[in-house]
């Protein structure tokens, strides 16, 4: 069976295993399509978005607010608002409103 090997909520290596030793090594089941690099968040794994380089001051723009959506929904984020910890948090929240007041004033 298909198993990853988990280091702080990303994948680390994919094997090939029998339950007991899966279970040994600390691997969890992977899906079908689950690849080196992927988050887990323990429960689901999820694709990274790779933003294509943008060209123009837009393009940029929109470039970081994508890759600071993605970072609000990672594991991370999750633990930072568990643990009552909202200045991570709110310096992305930060960052996205001045970008998308410049991206408005374009």
């Amino acid at each position: 069976m298909k198993y990853a090997i988990i280091k702080n909520s990303m994948v680390e290596n994919i094997i090939e295993a029998e339950a007991e030793f899966a279970e040994q090594v600390g691997a969890v089941i992977a899906a079908d399509d689950t690849a080196i690099g992927d988050f887990y968040d323990g429960s689901i794994f999820s694709r990274p978005v790779i933003p294509a380089v943008p060209t123009s001051r837009p393009d940029q723009i929109a470039g970081r607010l994508a890759e600071i959506d993605m970072l609000g929904s990672t594991p991370r984020a999750k633990r930072e608002a568990l643990l009552g910890n909202t200045q991570w948090l709110a310096q992305l929240d930060a960052e996205a409103a001045t970008l998308r007041s410049e991206l408005a004033n374009l």
